[in-house]
């Protein structure tokens, strides 16, 4: 269940998928489960894929059961470890991934760590801890005093007891079959070996191997363990030697680094750090080339691009293209940090060394090269991979032949361009605050809507705060059952290159674009928005002629076209007009003092003047619709005043909030609607409080109201364009809409009186034919976007 969690002050603990690929791996899935059950981050869900063996997959099943949060196994034929995490991925839910191999476990707050990195850092992508080798190790030193007799010491046989055999020579040589010789420098061999067994008063056992085969004999080595006091000495006996190990045999222990982020360098991958003592002095949180695929949080958003992994690649390799992908196709980050721990045993599924792993190794090494263009050009790719088979092929055991048959077929689909199903164009449309439900967000929708008419379109809304998809469709009566939502606090730069097209929605949005193609949606332009990294990176949609020509003031030429935002208004049909219409005076907007304040309190005062001096006809009424922020002071302000303004007064509704269908009806039968945004604002100094376009006043046009609106913005355009009587319908200052009102009143009294319904018929069908004028012009911007090509 979701829980309250101290991430980020306003927000709930996300969902993390953590997504677990075995294979033949149950006993190590154990140790797994039980560190994840352990993390001090609880909002999880557990997917493993067992990858080949029914017989592991019904023992992880078992385990399964009783772990308390959400879990999931599923048997998947083993195509590979890239493969199967792309099919964890597909049946996933959260909002982060974190993907970690089955013979690692976690640090009780490594999960923790990660997560808050991510949220606190939108410039990453992707988050990875540091990774240590299992266990604590312990370092042995053996110096040679037989006057070089010494051979070296068989480490398989020294770690013969243990159940974990990694190891790391510091002095000396590591050969093929388990040899380990001394140093030519120091005649003294120094190893790492793992102290998993370790307690006080147990014995350490090193076999060496002299010249000769002959026995050992006392005074021929010198064995201690570094950090132990001086008195503990090795006993010799013919065949090993033996080292007690003292009372401090903990605090001599240690951990050794696995990975510490990853480095990437011209078609090479590496662990940072490798091999490397603890040392937190010397390790910070920071940005690295490259994560390990031992474990990574990555953000869900990515999925949207790409699967996880390139399926091409079985095994090894494919944390590094994601790596560059990520680096250097989004822009993004992966951050480093050091505080989220994990122990990883290495190399559990594929014996190091093997064959069968460098094989693996080799041809991964190669596609990673050809991904990230740093193949070699002196032979085909094709040519490179044969010499790799030729090597490896004949050495494989049988019960690998299958995997080998997997890697061709698995090469084939690259060669062919099959590797990837052909998928549909993503778009991204971007309106910061969906919330809020104002025109802008309605331009968005319906923009979002006409563009999954394409079939092979897949439109994501993006906000950065949540908001319900469906209550907005439904309250702007748009179609948006194919609309897929994002939400993305705080979205970044990096994103949009997700996206094949990407469309910035959000009024005053600074967000340098990455995509294929990139747009904005101008409502009203600002001289920051004309900066050169936008002007380059955009074209631009204004919604109207006004907008337009205030940016081509601030900016200067640049690409554009004008996108009107009438994409969802549907007229319907003439005889739909209401041939009752009543004497109502309609207004509807946000309520809110400051921006683009729609002066509803203006209209009010200038309605009571009218009806206080009998200018108009006593039955006349006002109705005032709007919706109020409630976290919104200034909002919640606004409409207070204008509640305050219509106490005691039978001829002046003020409705906060009103559903569609309250909309609709007053719509309907109302006769005249009255717009003022900009009303007592200077043009010159202040046009962003102007309206920039105003679809609302379209929507009463079609509804059959006659509209009344101030001169300066959108609204009085569209009057011009629908080829009005400007003259009898546009005012300047508060004294003239008080006459139009009187005009327009005496106008239409006649009209409902008699029961005509001529200006009203007259309306609905100047305002379809200009709707049909503007779509077809919007059909041919929006015919121009969705041809972009993918990316």
């Amino acid at each position: 269940m979701t829980q309250e969690y101290p991430l980020t002050p306003r927000r709930k603990a996300p969902l993390v998928s953590i997504l677990v690929v075995s294979h033949n791996g149950s006993s190590d899935v154990a140790s797994l489960l039980w560190s994840i059950s352990r993390q001090t981050y609880s909002n999880y869900e557990i997917l493993i894929a067992e990858n080949g063996s029914h017989d592991s997959y019904h023992c992880i099943n078992l385990i399964l059961q009783g772990i308390a949060a959400s879990s999931s196994a599923f048997y998947v034929d083993n195509k590979g470890f890239a493969q199967a995490n792309n099919y964890l991925a597909a049946h996933a839910k959260g909002e982060y991934i974190l993907l970690i191999n089955p013979d690692a476990t976690l640090d009780e707050e490594a999960l923790e760590v990660l997560v808050t990195n991510l949220e606190r850092d939108k410039s990453s992508a992707a988050a990875c801890p540091i990774t240590y080798f299992h266990g604590r190790f312990v370092r042995i030193e053996l110096t040679d005093l037989s006057e070089r007799e010494l051979l070296g010491i068989d480490i398989a046989k020294t770690l013969s007891k243990n159940y974990y055999k990694k190891f790391f020579v510091r002095e000396g040589k590591s050969l093929n079959g388990g040899l380990i010789t001394p140093s030519i420098l120091t005649s003294k061999i120094v190893v790492d070996i793992p102290a998993e067994a370790l307690s006080i008063n147990s014995d350490i056992r090193i076999y060496p191997i002299l010249s000769r085969g002959r026995p050992l004999k006392p005074g021929d080595l010198e064995v201690t363990i570094a950090g132990c006091d001086s008195t503990t000495s090795a006993k010799i006996y013919p065949t090993f030697a033996s080292i007690q190990t003292c009372n401090n045999i903990q605090s001599s222990t240690f951990k050794i680094v696995n990975n510490a982020g990853s480095f990437l360098c011209n078609g090479n991958a590496g662990d940072r750090l490798y091999s490397h003592l603890e040392c937190y002095s010397d390790i910070k949180t920071e940005h690295v080339d490259a994560f390990c695929g031992v474990c990574v949080l990555l953000r869900r958003t990515i999925l949207i691009s790409r699967e996880v992994f390139n399926p091409v690649f079985f095994a090894y390799y494919e944390d590094s293209e994601l790596s560059h992908w990520i680096r250097h196709r989004l822009k993004a980050n992966i951050v480093f940090n050091p505080r989220a721990e994990v122990y990883h045993k290495h190399s559990e599924s594929t014996v190091e060394n093997s064959t069968l792993w460098n094989l693996l190794v080799q041809r991964s090494c190669l596609y990673f090269q050809i991904l990230t263009e740093h193949a070699r050009t002196e032979q085909t790719y094709e040519e490179s991979l044969q010499y790799i088979y030729n090597k490896y092929d004949a050495l494989l055991g049988e019960s690998n032949r299958q995997i080998g048959q997997t890697l061709k077929q698995l090469d084939r689909e690259f060669s062919e361009g099959n590797s990837s199903p052909r998928r549909p164009k993503r778009i991204g449309i971007f309106t910061a605050h969906m919330s809020s439900m104002g025109g802008g967000e309605r331009h968005a929708l319906g923009i979002a809507a006409y563009l999954c008419r394409h079939s092979d379109c897949e439109v994501y809304l993006i906000s950065e705060i949540d908001f319900d998809l469906k209550r907005a469709c439904s309250y702007f009566s748009i179609d948006g059952s194919r609309i897929k939502k994002l939400i993305s606090p705080e979205f970044s730069s990096w994103e949009t290159a997700l996206f094949d097209i990407f469309i910035n929605c959000s009024y005053g949005s600074m967000l340098i674009p990455q995509a294929n193609a990139n747009y904005y949606v101008v409502s009203f332009p600002s001289r920051e928005m004309g900066s050169p990294p936008m002007l380059s990176g955009y074209e631009y949609l204004h919604n109207s002629i006004y907008t337009k020509s205030w940016a081509v003031r601030y900016w200067g030429p640049h690409k554009n076209c004008i996108l009107y935002p009438v994409i969802s208004i549907n007229t319907g049909r003439a005889d739909q007009v209401n041939h009752n219409k009543e004497k109502v005076i309609l207004t509807i907007g946000r309520y809110n003092w400051e921006g683009h304040c729609k002066n509803q309190h203006l209209i009010v005062d200038s309605f009571r003047e009218c009806k206080d001096k009998k200018a108009i006809d006593d039955e006349w009424k006002l109705v005032v619709i709007g919706s109020v922020n409630q976290s919104s002071q200034t909002s919640v302000s606004h409409y207070q005043y204008v509640v305050a303004q219509a106490i005691e007064r039978q001829d002046i509704t003020i409705i906060a909030n009103a559903d569609d269908n309250a909309l609709r009806d007053t719509l309907s039968s109302a006769s005249i609607y009255i717009h003022a945004t900009g009303l007592g604002k200077d043009q010159w100094s202040e046009p962003h409080l102007h309206e920039h376009y105003g679809i609302t006043i379209i929507e009463a046009m079609a509804s059959g109201c006659l509209p009344i609106a101030y001169a300066i913005g959108g609204p009085a355009e569209t009057i011009k364009q629908a080829n009005l009587d400007i003259d009898s319908l546009v005012y300047n200052n508060k004294k003239e809409l008080k006459r139009k009102i009187e005009s327009c009143c005496s106008l239409l009294t006649k009209e409902i009186e008699n029961r005509r319904n001529k200006v009203f018929s007259e309306m609905h069908e100047r305002a379809r034919k200009y709707l049909d004028t503007m779509n077809h012009a919007n059909e041919m911007v929006l015919k121009h976007i969705v041809g972009k090509p993918n990316l």
